[in-house]
């Protein structure tokens, strides 16, 4: 039977039917499945959180429900430089490309009483950092989810690491809208996880972050529990200095060298002037002394 709640939020989607993404809501087979799963999940009966490095994969059921290969949107973090794929289910498929939703946890629709707990590798796959450089998020970030109904945002309020097995850390909280970062932790090992808990916001602006080498010094500098994400990048702070004195070099090498064939030549042509000068004169009648005979 629906609850006042999962009914009370079917409402909402029909009045909001030709808003949000360009998907109308009503009438929506996907959409209303993930109604009523995430209703199930905030009541205790959504299934087992699936930790995707721990006790293996979930099948959705989503199955013939418009998801095109389980896409529900992407996922945007300016303080990752990132937007990635949103996919449901951690199956090893899904983050090969992208981020995903961790069965058992709610789906990205956006509700009181949700935790969405998107969950992606922490190194570099296919030319995707992932959420390798999540420890650097602050209080105060912004992330947006865009899905095929919604364009949601949410701030960071917390930061923490749980040991694998604690599932309690991924369940919703009453009252409260959030999505949970999720990925392992330290760098390059599994035996923590790391998460960043972000709450809902109805405005959320712009977010200004450094780019370039200043990004990479402020990361090598932010201090983080994983030694082998620190060394690999005052490596590339390294190795950019290294390229940009050898860069410095080699315009300092060719303005030097320009100029010395400009000087050259501006010599030259001195010592053609002098020497036709000279020329001139050796050409010339000896001028007589004194007056004339007469």
């Amino acid at each position: 039977m629906v609850s006042d709640a999962m009914a009370k939020d079917a409402r909402d989607a029909d009045a909001q039917a030709t808003e949000g993404n360009g998907r109308a809501k009503s009438g929506d087979p996907a959409y209303r499945y993930l109604l009523h799963y995430n209703e199930k999940v905030r009541n205790g009966n959504g299934g087992a959180i699936n930790d995707p490095w721990g006790i293996g994969v979930d099948v959705s059921g989503l199955e013939g429900m418009g998801l095109e290969e389980d896409v529900i949107g992407s996922i945007t973090i300016p303080r990752l430089d990132e937007t990635l794929p949103l996919l449901l289910n951690a199956t090893t498929d899904h983050m090969a490309v992208g981020a995903t939703v961790i069965s058992g946890t709610s789906a990205p629709l956006g509700g009181q009483g949700d935790n969405c707990v998107i969950a992606a590798h922490r190194s570099v796959w296919h030319g995707l950092r992932m959420f390798r450089d999540i420890e650097d998020m602050e209080l105060g970030d912004l992330l947006t989810i865009d899905t095929l109904w919604d364009s949601l945002t949410y701030r960071v309020v917390e930061t923490k690491v749980i040991s694998s097995d604690d599932a309690d850390a991924l369940r919703p909280q009453a009252g409260r809208d959030l999505v949970t970062l999720f990925t392992c932790h330290p760098y390059r090992h599994n035996y923590q996880r790391y998460l960043v808990i972000c709450e809902r916001v109805q405005e959320g602006g712009t977010q200004e972050v450094p780019r370039g080498i200043a990004r990479l010094v402020v990361q090598a500098a932010n201090p983080s529990d994983s030694p082998d994400l620190v060394m690999e990048r005052w490596i590339r702070v390294g190795g950019l200095l290294m390229m940009l004195v050898m860069v410095t070099a080699g315009v300092v090498v060719l303005v030097g060298s320009s100029l010395r064939g400009r000087r050259g030549k501006v010599l030259a042509g001195h010592a053609r002037g002098n020497g036709h000068a000279k020329g001139m004169g050796k050409g010339r009648p000896p001028a007589r002394a004194g007056g004339s005979g007469d």
